[in-house]
């Protein structure tokens, strides 16, 4: 039998990349609650990703625009 395999979801993969919900709510100054909910809705919202994207810079964590989206939509846009 074939494994699949799946890639993580960008907004799993941005959550962890910080230590999880709890220390991205905290170096972001907000509720536990709403990184929790990212992780229920799967998004990010876009009104925080510049911010996510300057607390990574500020602290060594490696992000890019590109993170917050799955590899495979990234190569459908690149090829339209």
């Amino acid at each position: 039998m074939l494994k699949k395999h799946y890639e993580p979801t960008p907004h799993r993969a941005v959550i962890a990349a910080f230590g999880g919900a709890l220390p991205l709510s905290r170096i972001l100054g907000l509720p536990q609650q709403t990184v929790q909910s990212w992780q229920t809705t799967g998004l990010i919202p876009s009104k925080y990703q510049q911010t996510i994207l300057d607390a990574a810079e500020r602290l060594g964590v490696q992000l890019s625009a590109a993170s917050f989206f799955r590899q495979s939509k990234l190569a459908e846009v690149e090829q339209v």
